[in-house]
């Protein structure tokens, strides 16, 4: 069910999502999967960003983020906390996000994750754009492209290039 919720949340049907990952978690509760139910509680939250209830999202990526580090799961922990930091971000509490960011801008380079490293980066990048700071916004924007291209991630690639447009093409008006 979680599989298919996944699915569903790829496809754009939300709430059809939820259905799903409401119906798995007492499976993985059940099973004594707490990883399982961490990941369910993760993409529970990535829904509810989806439907535009942040502060739901952010219940429920508290809660992923509480198993993972139980489980000592870092990959878990730290996207768990860029997706706290980007629901501070939207709700304009910047310097809670920045924390968030880069806590875990922090476990992705002791875990030695570049992938997570340079998402951490990209969001940073983003919630520096959004606080006005444009120095630290490029200074991160540069970094995570540059840890993309050492690992050959040009989807990475291509977010932060949209991004580094979007903050460069305000710097003209």
């Amino acid at each position: 069910m979680g599989k298919e919720g996944d699915i569903y949340c790829l496809w754009g049907f939300s709430d059809q999502a939820l259905l799903r990952y409401k119906n798995a978690l007492p499976l993985f509760l059940m099973a004594g999967d707490p990883a399982g139910r961490a990941a369910v509680l993760n993409n529970m939250g990535l829904a509810y960003i989806n439907l535009g209830q942040k502060n739901r999202s952010r219940q429920y990526f508290e809660s992923a983020l509480e198993l993972y580090r139980l489980l000592g799961d870092t990959t878990g922990e730290t996207t768990a906390l860029i997706n706290l930091g980007a629901v501070y971000k939207h709700r304009h509490d910047v310097p809670i996000a920045l924390d968030f960011l880069n806590q875990a801008l922090q476990l992705a380079r002791t875990s030695g994750d570049k992938s997570l490293e340079a998402g951490s980066l990209n969001a940073l990048g983003l919630a520096y754009a959004d606080y006005g700071d444009r120095d630290k916004a490029l200074q991160s924007y540069k970094s995570a492209l540059a840890t993309y291209q050492s690992i050959g991630d040009s989807r990475g690639d291509a977010e932060v290039l949209r991004n580094l447009r979007r903050l460069l093409s305000n710097d003209s008006r």
